[in-house]
Formats: C-alpha cells, structure tokens, sequence
C-alpha cells in the first residue's frame, strides 16, 4: 500500500511541475506579447504626437509669424494710403504729423512687446521706422502744398531715418532690417533727382553691403547690393520714372566710370573675404552677378545714348575687368571668377574696337586680340577661355570673309595668329594641363587653309604658286629649327595644294612663260625636297646600323 501511495505522491508531484512549466511558458508568451504590443503603442503615440507637434508648430508659424508680418504689411499700407493722399482742407503738415505719431506709437509698442512677443517687437520696430521715413517723405512730396519746400533739407532727413534703420540693423544683428536700411538709401539716392549725388550714394551704400558681407558674413548682402545697385543707376539713366518723369535716355557719358566703380567694390567683396578662401558657388555666382550686370549696363548706356568716344569707356572697362581677373588669379588662383572677369574684359575690348575703327580693320584688330586673349589664358590656366577664344576666333574670320567685298593680303594676319596661337599653346601645355593636341591641331589646320587662301586673293594669279612655295619652304624651315613634325606634314600639305593648282593654272592660262615657269619651279623644288628626305632617311639608317 505504501509502494501504491508512493507512486501517487510522485505522479501528482510530476503532474504539477508539468502544470508549472506549462504555465511559466504561457506567462512568457503572454509577456512577449503585451511587451510588443506596448512598443507598437509607443510607436504609434510617438507618430501621433509627431505629426501633432508639426501641425502645432505649422499653425503657430501661420498664426504667430505670418499673421505677424501680414499685419504689419498691410496696417503699413494702410497707414501709407493715409500719408499719401492729398487733403484739401487741412493744413499741410497734418498728415506727416499723424504718421509721426502713429510711428511713435507703434515703436512704444515694440518696446513693450520686447520680452514676451520678440518676434512681433521685431516686426513692429521695423515699421515703425519705414513710416517714420515715409511721414518724412510726407513734407515734401504728396500734398497739395509742401511743408518743406527745399529738396535738399528732405533727402538729408530721408538719409537720417535710413541710417537710424541701420543703425538698429547692426544693433539687433538683423540682416532684414539691414536689406531695409539699404533699400530706404537706394529710394533716397532717386528721391534726390541729382545724378552725381545718386552715383555718390550708390556707392556709399555699396561700401556698406561689401561691409555686411565681409564683417557680417551676411553673404546674401552682396547680391541684394549688387542687384540694386546696377538697377537704381538704370533708373536714373531712363530719366528716372520713380518720380513720374517720362522713360528716355540720359545722356552723361561720365555715368560710365561710376558703373566701373560699382564693379570694383563689389569684386572686393570676394576679394578680400577670410574664413571661405576657397572659391565656392556663391563667389561665383556673385562673380557672375558682377560682371555680367557691369559690363550690360556700361554696353546698354552706350547703346541707347552713344556719344563720340564711346569706345574708350569700353577700353577701359576691359582694363579694369581684366586687372580683376588679374588680382583674382594671383590672389587666390581662381579658375571660375577669373574666367568670368577675363572673358568680360575681352568683350569690352572687342566693343573697344567696333567703336573706335571701322571697316575691315575691325576684323584684323579682332584677330590679333585673340593672339592677346591666348596669351592670358595661358597664364590663367583656363581650358574654357582657350576653348571660348577658338570658337571666337573662327567666328570674327568668317565674319570678315562674309563682310568684305575684296580679301586683302593683311587677312593673312589670321594664318599668322593662328601658328602663334598653336606655338604659345605648345610652349605652355605643361601649365594649361592639356591632354591631347586638339587645339593646336584646330589652329593649325586654320594657318593650313587660310595662309594660301589670302596669298591667292591678295596676289596676281601668276605669283600665287610662288608664294605658296615660299610658305612650303618655310614650314619646312620651321620643323627643323622648332624639331617639330607637324610643320613638316603641313609644308608637304601645302606642296601638294600648289601642285594642284598649277596643274588648274597650266591648263586654264593663256600665257605661255608664266606657265612653263610656274611648272619648271615647282618641279625643281619637288626634286630638291625629294632628295633632301631621302637623304635624311639614309642618315636614320646609318645611324640605326651603327
């Protein structure tokens, strides 16, 4: 009996720890899973108060930044309306006088707002001085009467405000209120009407971006300066319509120098930067910016108002775009805002001379400037200008085949320009890092096809074999004094076209001693040239042997 109850005791014993694991594996499980649904509850809470927190932050800048600036605007405008409209009945200085007070109210309210609305002080302070500046404006302009009859006294108030306004700029660290400040400065220099006072203000306020931007490092400020800068001098130069006057060109062609002033100051701007010494995208831009609205403002007054003379502005200008590219290279040795300020340098010179000769000298004076244009580039390193000036080149040649009426033997000067051009390339492929041939091999060919095609238009048809012998020669001469073959190739090239053309000429002439002569000199120099190859080749294979 005992054995018998023993066994029970033990069965019942093995039947709970059975229960017991099986139940430790469902509370694990069940565990396992209450602690993955909690994460994914988690996850999602976190995904709902996420998007909860966007939409809070969304509402908060639409109602809490741009109700702000939205409110600000147009209780400006609305205050504006009421400053510049004419009333009859009242005394003169009234609505200037309201603006005045409303400005004083508005930054009493910015300064009570300081602590608890910052951003909404910012927004108030700022329009409190832009009607400051307009109540001012208010005296003169607007009314039926002006308060202050002198122009003077306003432009010198107006200069005050706009001040004052960068003044709080600089003080709050803001570069908005600075974009405002600068802008008030530029509607002052038009509000002045007088030109040299404009230019001077200009840049005054030029100066100050190219300050921003440098001590600041504000470097959006030197393309805000830039763009209005070159857009207030065209606004004076179309007579000024920010007054209502009519749109006509202005004609005061030293304007011209004060746009090459512009270009200065803002390149300095890039020059002279510290902490980014590297050239990057908005060095660039702002190089671009620069020049390019420089060179278009000085091209567009000469246009729309030319004047005797014009052209020596253009050669200035190119001096003084490629003295930037100039201090550009050796500064820092830019690659891109050298070859924006070169290839603009080279434009007003081309100007230059359009303007300052005619006929076909302009085609000749052209070419060698391409000679010039190499030349720098080779010193600038600049793939992109070698490229641009062949392109250029090529153009200007079939510019004069196209506008001559008679090719004369000074167009031999583009085969000339076109073997110095290959030679300056050769003598510095080292520095310009070029890989292949290409370009010395386009000027080549160019020299090739254009030397024999001035000789022949320039020279009676009787001289022309001769003469394209004597080039023959002297590329020969070329290859061995230069030790280079391609000479050789193209004086053999350019035997085989004057064989060509007395074969045409002996047919097609009349008179008989031109003919023989012509055949008895370029048989006798085939000969000669025959005999001195092979006995260079002998020579090679003496050498090889021994």
């Amino acid at each position: 009996m005992e054995n018998i109850s023993n066994k029970n005791i033990e069965k019942l014993i093995d039947a709970i720890k059975s229960l017991d694991e099986r139940i430790e594996r469902i509370e694990k499980h069940i565990k396992y899973e209450s602690e993955s649904s909690v994460a994914e509850l988690d996850t999602v809470f976190d995904k709902e108060r996420s998007a909860e927190e966007k939409e809070d932050a969304l509402e908060y800048a639409i109602g809490g930044g741009w109700f702000a600036k939205m409110g600000i605007v147009v209780l400006s405008f609305g205050i504006l309306f009421l400053l510049s409209t004419p009333y009859e009945n009242a005394v003169s200085y009234l609505p200037s006088l309201i603006g005045l007070v409303i400005a004083g109210v508005i930054l009493g309210g910015s300064v009570a707002a300081k602590n608890l609305y910052p951003q909404i002080s910012g927004y108030l302070l700022g329009g409190s001085i832009i009607l400051l500046y307009f109540s001012v404006m208010r005296f003169y302009f607007f009314g039926a009467e002006a308060t202050i009859t002198s122009l003077p006294v306003i432009v010198a108030l107006l200069l005050v405000v706009s001040a004052i306004h960068l003044f709080v700029a600089l003080k709050r660290n803001s570069i908005h209120f600075a974009y405002w400040s600068l802008l008030l400065g530029y509607t002052t220099a038009l509000i002045s009407d007088s030109a040299y006072f404009i230019f001077a203000l200009i840049i005054l306020i030029s100066s100050v971006a190219v300050y921003l931007r440098l001590k600041r490092e504000w470097i959006n400020m030197i393309f805000f300066g830039i763009f209005f800068s070159y857009l207030t001098h065209f606004m004076w130069f179309i007579n000024n319509p920010f007054l209502g006057k009519p749109i006509e060109a202005v004609s005061l062609p030293l304007n011209l120098l004060f746009i090459l002033c512009y270009a200065v100051i803002f390149a300095l701007g890039n020059i002279l930067r510290k902490n980014d010494k590297e050239e990057n995208y908005f060095v660039t831009a702002a190089s671009f910016l620069n020049a390019g609205s420089a060179y278009a403002l000085l091209l567009l007054t000469t246009y729309l108002s030319p004047f005797e003379y014009s052209g020596i502005y253009h050669l200035l200008g190119a001096i003084v775009f490629m003295a930037l590219a100039v201090t550009f290279w050796v500064k820092e040795q830019s690659k891109l805002s050298t070859f924006v300020y070169a290839m603009t340098a080279y434009v007003a010179l081309s100007f230059a001379i359009i303007n300052l000769f005619a006929g076909s000298d302009i085609f000749i004076l052209l070419c060698w400037q391409s000679l010039l244009v190499v030349s720098t580039a080779v010193w600038f390193r600049s793939k992109l200008i070698i490229v641009s000036n062949f392109v250029i080149y090529v153009g200007v040649f079939i510019a004069y085949l196209i506008a001559v009426q008679t090719v004369s033997l000074v167009s031999i000067s583009f085969g000339i320009v076109a073997l110095l051009s290959a030679r300056i390339l050769n003598w510095k492929k080292e520095e310009l890092e070029l890989q292949t041939e290409q370009m010395r091999n386009a000027y080549l060919i160019v020299a090739l096809l254009v030397i024999p095609y001035a000789l022949y238009h320039s020279l009676p048809v009787n001289y022309v074999s001769y003469a394209w012998v004597a080039v023959a020669l002297i590329y020969y001469w070329l290859s061995n004094i230069l030790k280079n073959k391609k000479y050789r190739w193209m004086s053999l090239a350019t035997l085989l076209m004057t064989v060509v053309y007395v074969l045409i000429f002996g047919i097609t002439t009349e008179e008989t001693t031109d003919r023989i002569l012509a055949f008895l000199v370029l048989g006798v120099i085939l000969l000669l040239m025959s005999l001195i190859y092979t006995k260079k080749k002998t020579k090679e294979s003496e050498v090889k042997l021994g």
